[in-house]
């Protein structure tokens, strides 16, 4: 098991500090097919579900030291099933697998970052490389370095969000992040919230599913621990994911 310690934690949250700066020099993205180029080929890069069935799994979800245990349904990359007695336990791995399978979908680039412009930012010596502003309604900006994508930021509303990712599993036709964090910041700089994810996959088929996610919280003052534990994975029939 992956383990978080203390040190890269508080590295992590440098690198998520420094990337608060990036909106303060707000521009109008105009579209740069080189820098359009660049971030397809981060995005490709990915490891994602293609013609993906969906699978069943059994299921251990631990919050602060209490435990549930269940099964789980992932039909396509359109449906998850979970099947707890703990209804507040059953929302909670509900929405943790709804975004682990939607980051493993296959949207072709043009669906997905590609529908607006793109352009490089002002270059720099980012640790987490090159910045790549995209002229969408979240105002999103990518850092990449060596092909990955490291870092995305995005604009909610009064809040900005920033995923940094600190490490990641290398698969057969690309790559997956194994270790991110995700910081929420109000507009005036303030830091409400950190999460700190540490992933776990297995290869079953073709196919690389979650085996394990903890995310350790750290929020109002207080710290908090979720770990979601997946075992005995068996792929579904490929004419019932499509029902």
């Amino acid at each position: 098991m992956v383990r978080l310690g203390f040190g890269l934690f508080t590295n992590a949250l440098m690198l998520v500090l420094a990337a608060w700066t990036v909106f303060a020099d707000e521009q109008q993205v105009v579209d740069d097919p080189a820098a359009r180029q660049f971030l397809k080929a981060a995005h490709e890069a990915r490891h994602v579900w293609h013609n993906f069935p969906g699978f069943t799994a059994q299921l251990t979800f631990v919050q602060d030291g209490h435990a549930v245990q269940g099964t789980v349904t992932v039909i396509g990359t359109h449906e998850v099933q979970v099947q707890i007695a703990d209804e507040k336990a059953r929302r909670a791995v509900t929405e943790m697998l709804r975004s682990l399978v939607a980051h493993r979908s296959a949207v072709p680039f043009e669906q997905g970052p590609g529908k607006y412009p793109i352009a490089f930012g002002t270059p720099d010596q980012h640790p987490l490389g090159q910045l790549v502003r995209l002229g969408d309604s979240f105002r999103s900006a990518y850092r990449i370095k060596d092909g990955h994508i490291r870092q995305v930021i995005r604009h909610l509303g009064d809040k900005r969000m920033t995923i940094t990712v600190l490490e990641e599993t290398p698969t057969d036709d690309g790559w997956l992040p194994h270790h991110f964090t995700v910081a929420w910041w109000r507009d005036d700089g303030t830091l409400l919230r950190v999460d700190a994810f540490s992933d776990r996959y297995v290869k079953v088929g073709s196919f690389w599913l979650p085996a394990q996610r903890r995310v350790v919280t750290a929020a109002q003052g207080q710290l908090s621990t979720t770990v979601l534990q997946l075992e005995r994975h068996r792929l579904l029939e490929a004419r019932r994911s499509q029902r």
